[in-house]
């Protein structure tokens, strides 16, 4: 007598133990996924920040030893190269890549001017100088006078509304020179205080070059901008005590 063969499908139970130990497995490694996924640009925002030191540096040893800073009037190559716009001094903060147009022009370097994640919409009719995701100190745009709280006349504004020497920084490794703003790649809003500084751990580059991850709204007070036109007028990091003599951390 011959036995009947059992049917080699599977049955419903064993399906919908599989799809459950699947859903599980997912539930755990998507996290992990996205983690690591953000780590990583995290490192490439950190390498971006590390290759604009390099670049300060050689625009250093070009301007004897002057940090980059708008030379007033002058019409820089935006972000295709038959385009010219115009920055205030404080906007450089923001718009200090085009300082660099004649060696590394935005076009050919998007991929360092922005953080991973970033884009940019640009239409030349309304935009001409796109931001940098990654701020410039407004520290190297001014003399140290102006966050010393002594008292400033306003004739004496055009003569403390300038670039500052690499020899006049005392605590290079405890100044930031430039750190990541905008921080795409955690995909969510970003979390600040009531004066705007960040309250999320980001890349700082520093002035002796070296790269590592702070909270901005826990660097040193600020003493704030009193310039007419300041970009950040009070914001940490942007107006450390004594400027670039101080220190952020």
């Amino acid at each position: 007598m011959k036995h009947a063969r059992r049917p080699s499908a599977f049955t419903l139970v064993e399906v919908l133990v599989s799809i459950g130990v699947i859903a599980v497995l997912i539930a755990i490694l998507v996290p992990a996924l996205g983690g690591a996924w953000t780590r990583a640009r995290e490192l490439k925002s950190s390498a971006n920040l590390r290759s604009i030191g390099q670049l300060m540096d050689l625009y250093r040893g070009r301007a004897d030893d002057l940090y980059p800073a708008p030379v007033p009037g002058r019409r820089y190559p935006s972000w295709r190269p038959d385009g010219l716009g115009t920055m205030g001094h404080w906007q450089a903060s923001n718009y200090w890549p085009f300082l660099f147009s004649d060696t590394h022009p935005w076009w050919e370097n998007e991929g360092l001017y922005l953080s991973p994640g970033a884009v940019r919409e640009l239409d030349g009719r309304v935009v001409i100088l796109p931001w940098s995701s990654y701020d410039y100190s407004a520290s190297f745009l001014g003399d140290p006078a102006i966050w010393s709280g002594r008292p400033i006349a306003d004739n004496e504004w055009p003569l403390l509304e300038k670039s500052v020497r690499g020899s006049t920084v005392v605590y290079p490794s405890s100044k930031a020179l430039a750190w990541d703003s905008e921080l795409p790649y955690l995909r969510r809003p970003l979390r600040k205080d009531a004066e705007f500084n960040l309250l999320e751990k980001t890349p700082i580059l520093f002035a002796d070059g070296h790269v590592a991850g702070h909270v901005p709204a826990e660097a040193a007070e600020a003493v704030p901008n009193r310039a007419r036109y300041a970009a950040y007028p009070r914001e940490r990091l942007h107006n450390t005590p004594d400027g670039v003599r101080g220190r952020d951390y």
